[in-house]
């Protein structure tokens, strides 16, 4: 039964790849653009997932997945908004107001952000982060949490939901760490890794990964619009109802 499940969640894949081609994206549109490089991203990591269940991994898939949630919703954020990618552009500069703050002006002890600190217009770059943070600040525009991404995007209940049940499984929480690496056998302890997927771990992963992919195609269809006149969902659609029934068949 879990290949079975690994074959039609295949296909669902294999068809949002044979979709992308019929989607086309102005150069010209900061959105398109930006629309683009996340579907490709969301991409990459669904076949990561999709590799670690092949390899019977759940522990790798849930941390893929996870990533692969957070790519979805700046998708979904860019649909909702074409001007989202200040927002992006926020988080990025405050990352390196961030560093360079600690290297330049905490004088960090750290091999690595003290040869930052050495780099020729380094301060320069600090001082001009900050101008840009503060211009976009005026205007709304700012670094967010994950929680604002997954509101932003209309998800706050995936957020609530699946996402946080994600996150148990890739901090390293007691309880995961309990359930997946120890065993009491008799009166001694085993220390357990490697164990394959369970069926309840590829359901759970399989479903959002699926529903994942295919989000991430519809929402690039919209934004790409009339670019996209070309992209027929019907046979997707039909492969993610043979998907849906296979899962719950395996029951």
């Amino acid at each position: 039964m879990r290949d079975d499940i690994l074959k039609l969640l295949r296909a669902v894949l294999d068809e949002v790849h044979k979709l992308v081609s019929a989607i086309h994206f102005s150069s010209s549109s900061r959105q398109h653009i930006l629309a683009g490089a996340l579907l490709g991203r969301a991409l990459e990591i669904s076949e990561g997932v999709y590799a670690n269940l092949d390899r019977r991994d759940s522990a790798c898939s849930y941390i893929l997945l996870r990533a692969l949630m957070e790519v979805h919703m700046d998708l979904l954020s860019l649909e909702r908004d074409p001007g989202y990618d200040e927002f992006m552009r926020a988080a990025w500069l405050s990352q390196q107001k961030s560093l360079l703050t600690r290297a330049i002006e905490k004088r960090s002890m750290s091999p690595f952000l003290r040869s930052i600190a050495g780099e020729a217009g380094a301060k320069e770059l600090l001082d001009e982060v900050r101008v840009e943070l503060l211009e976009l600040g005026k205007r709304g525009v700012k670094s967010l949490s994950v929680r604002e991404k997954f509101e932003r995007a209309g998800q706050l209940d995936y957020y609530e939901g699946p996402y946080s049940d994600l996150s148990w499984n890739t901090h390293s929480n007691l309880n995961v760490l309990e359930k997946r690496h120890i065993r009491f056998v008799e009166n001694n302890i085993e220390i357990r890794a490697f164990d394959p997927v369970s069926r309840i771990e590829l359901e759970i992963i399989s479903d959002v990964l699926a529903g994942i992919a295919v989000n991430s195609i519809v929402a690039a269809k919209n934004i790409a619009g009339d670019g996209a006149a070309g992209c027929d969902l019907v046979l997707l659609t039909e492969t993610v109802g043979r998907f849906r029934a296979g899962l719950r068949n395996s029951d």
